[in-house]
C-alpha cells in the first residue's frame, strides 16, 4: 500500500476529474460520438456481432478515423493477413471516386498512385501485428506494449478473441480462461493509459442478438466499459427484431444496411439500448451516416506535403 495515499477518501480529498478529460479521441461517427462521448483512457470495449455483420470492416474504418485525428493505432487481426487488412484500409480511405470496378462482384480496386499516397499517410500512424510472431496472448500483448512505448499508440484493436491463444491462462474451462484474459486486458488498458477494443464472437442466438449471447461468463461483460453489438439488416435480423423486439414493418432502422447497438456505456448510461444506423457503401467498404456522405481524409487534402514511404514489411509490425 502507498503510505502517501489515504486509506479512505472524503468529499474534500477526492480529486475532481471531469469525465471529458479522459476522452482522448472520437470514433469519427457523429451519432455514436454524441451518445458515448468517444474513446477514454484506461477503458476496455467489447465489439460483438454475428458472422458477416460487418464488425471488422467497421473497426477498420474506425482505425482510419483515429489516424485522421492524429492518433496512432495498433491492430491484431487473427483471421486476415496484413495485406488484406491494408487493402481494406486503402479502399476505405480512397473514397468512391478513387475506386475502380472489376470483373468480380462487389470488388473494387484502387489505383497505385492513390495507394502510395494513402500508404504514406498511414506510415508510422497505424501498425498491424505480424502474425508470424504467433498468437499467444502474452506475445501479442508484449508486442502491443512495444507499440505503445515506442510508437505512441493509444488505441489497441484485437480482432478477435477466438484467434488468440489463451491456453496458458489459469482456469478449468475455456470460459474461466476467457474471464482471466479479460481481466488482464482491463489491467493492461488501465496501466498503459490506453483504450483496448476486442472483438468477441457471440454464440448463435435463438432470436435477436443480445449482450447475453456474447461467449464467456457474465463477469466478462461486467469488466467491459463499453459493449457494441453490430447487426446486419437482413431478413433474419428483421424477423428476429419483429419477434423479440416488437418492431414493426415501418421501423426506420430497416432502411439501413448495418446497425450498431450500444449495449453498454460506462460514461453515459442513458445511451444504452440506442441503435445507430449506417448505410454500407460497397465501392469503399465504408459505413455512412447518410447515403450522400463523402468524407475526404487527410491523405488527399494534404497530399502536397507527403513524401512516398517505403511500405515493405517491417518486424514486428508491418503495413
Amino acid at each position: 500500500m502507498n503510505s502517501l495515499e489515504p486509506l479512505f477518501f472524503t468529499s474534500k480529498t477526492i480529486k475532481k476529474e471531469d469525465i471529458r478529460s479522459l476522452i482522448f479521441a472520437k470514433l469519427g461517427f457523429k451519432v455514436m460520438d454524441k451518445l458515448i462521448m468517444g474513446l477514454a483512457k484506461g477503458n476496455l470495449t467489447i465489439v460483438s456481432g454475428l458472422p458477416g455483420s460487418g464488425k471488422s470492416i467497421w473497426l477498420s474504418q474506425m482505425a482510419l478515423e483515429l489516424v485522421e485525428q492524429g492518433e496512432k493505432v495498433a491492430m491484431f487481426s487473427g483471421e486476415l493477413t496484413s495485406s488484406i487488412v491494408l487493402s481494406w484500409l486503402q479502399t476505405q480511405a480512397a473514397g468512391r471516386d478513387k475506386t475502380i470496378a472489376t470483373d468480380y462482384a462487389d470488388y473494387f480496386k484502387v489505383d497505385n498512385f492513390t495507394i502510395d499516397l494513402i500508404n504514406d499517410w498511414l506510415e508510422q500512424q497505424l501498425f498491424v501485428y505480424n502474425n508470424k510472431y504467433g498468437n499467444n496472448h502474452n506475445d501479442v500483448l508484449e508486442a502491443m506494449k512495444i507499440c505503445i512505448e515506442q510508437k505512441g499508440c493509444r488505441t489497441i484493436i484485437l480482432d478477435n478473441l477466438m484467434t488468440l491463444d489463451i491456453s496458458k491462462i489459469p482456469g478449468n474451462s475455456i470460459y474461466e480462461k476467457q474471464s482471466g484474459f479479460f481481466k488482464l486486458l482491463k489491467i493492461f488498458a488501465r496501466d498503459n493509459d490506453i483504450h483496448v477494443i476486442i472483438v468477441a464472437h457471440p454464440r448463435k442466438p435463438a432470436g435477436f442478438l443480445r449482450v447475453e449471447d456474447i461467449l464467456g461468463t457474465a463477469d466478462i461483460r461486467a469488466l467491459a466499459d463499453n459493449i457494441w453489438l453490430v447487426h446486419r439488416v437482413n431478413d433474419d435480423f428483421k424477423r428476429a427484431s419483429k419477434q423479440d423486439m416488437s418492431w414493426k414493418d415501418g421501423n426506420s432502422l430497416y432502411e439501413f444496411g448495418n446497425i450498431v447497438e450500444i449495449a453498454k456505456s460506462r460514461f453515459n448510461g442513458s445511451s444504452m439500448g440506442s441503435f445507430v444506423g449506417f448505410y454500407y457503401e460497397i465501392e469503399t467498404k465504408r459505413f455512412l451516416s447518410s447515403r450522400d456522405e463523402y468524407k475526404h481524409y487527410k491523405w488527399e487534402t494534404e497530399k502536397d506535403n507527403l513524401t512516398f514511404a517505403d511500405t515493405t514489411v517491417n518486424m514486428p509490425f508491418d503495413l
